[in-house]
């Protein structure tokens, strides 16, 4: 009998492995990096943006562009982003929204990039991009609206180790 409970013990701990094992294809990380790594494209708009509670905000009356870096997790990945979001609030009009704009370049520049553009109040802006360069940057380029606020940028990105 300790020969059959050992036996459906090793089966039983087979299949939970099973389970709870991903390949590498599937597997993901993720990050979240707050708003304020944001920082205004052209040095013009300095004064127009505040940093608070994690966000960068635009106090204007006129869009300020910002771009925000986004630091590579697995580097060597050129599968694409598994997913990213943009969390904004837009703030309502009936003429502006954000548009945003996540980059992947290869050391020589040749860029690749999604983009999706916002609704009125509360977004998760989806970003996908389906192959991205190895060992290039991430960025991540959007028009905040006036009076709108960009809150974070969450990546998944495959995991390659």
């Amino acid at each position: 009998m300790n020969a059959q409970m050992n036996s459906a013990i090793g089966i039983c701990l087979t299949g939970l492995s099973a389970l709870f094992t991903t390949t590498s294809a599937q597997a993901a990380d993720y990050k979240i990096f707050s708003g304020t790594v944001c920082q205004p494209t052209y040095e013009r708009n300095v004064d127009d943006i505040r940093y608070h509670d994690r966000s960068i905000n635009n106090i204007r009356d006129f869009n300020v562009w910002v771009t925000c870096p986004v630091t590579r997790n697995n580097p060597a990945n050129t599968n694409g982003i598994l997913q990213s979001y943009v969390r904004v609030y837009d703030a309502p009009s009936d003429s502006w929204h954000f548009i945003c704009y996540f980059n992947t370049c290869n050391t020589s520049g040749s860029c690749r990039y999604d983009s999706d553009v916002s609704t009125n109040g509360w977004d998760w802006m989806p970003l996908k991009v389906t192959s991205n360069y190895a060992w290039g940057p991430y960025t991540v380029s959007c028009r905040i609206p006036p009076k709108s606020s960009l809150y974070h940028i969450r990546l998944g990105e495959y995991n390659t180790r």
